[in-house]
């Protein structure tokens, strides 16, 4: 499983960052937290067998060498709201998202109603 390991690793290190995104919503940070939690930390939650390691790393290859989006090219310019690549990159960009008040960790409407009393 240590050639595995060292595998993941090499494709995460190559994943794209997303610049407008910190490293909480970040797939490749996320994906070597994960891939670090389970080959060190937590061995037991590995599969029995490599052979499924090995398929999830071809997988995962296929999503980063965009072997769909080459096999199977669109000339769409929109997403389904019709937004282009542009706003929909703005819109779910850390900034953005701050803005609207989703990245802050505010109490629960429960919280505030029942939480002043104890």
């Amino acid at each position: 499983m240590a050639h595995l390991y060292k595998q993941y690793m090499r494709l995460v290190a190559q994943w794209p960052k997303d610049p407008t995104k910190g490293p909480a919503r970040n797939l490749g940070a996320f994906m070597e937290q994960e891939i670090e939690r389970v080959f060190r930390k937590e061995p037991s939650a590995l599969p029995r067998e490599a052979a499924i390691c090995e398929r999830r790393l071809r997988s995962l290859e296929h999503i980063f060498d965009n072997q769909h989006m080459k096999a199977y090219p669109h000339n769409y310019k929109s997403g389904v709201f019709g937004l282009t690549l542009e706003h929909l990159e703005e819109a779910t960009s850390d900034k953005f998202r701050k803005q609207m008040g989703l990245g802050s960790k505010k109490p629960g409407f429960f919280k505030r109603l029942f939480g002043k009393s104890q």
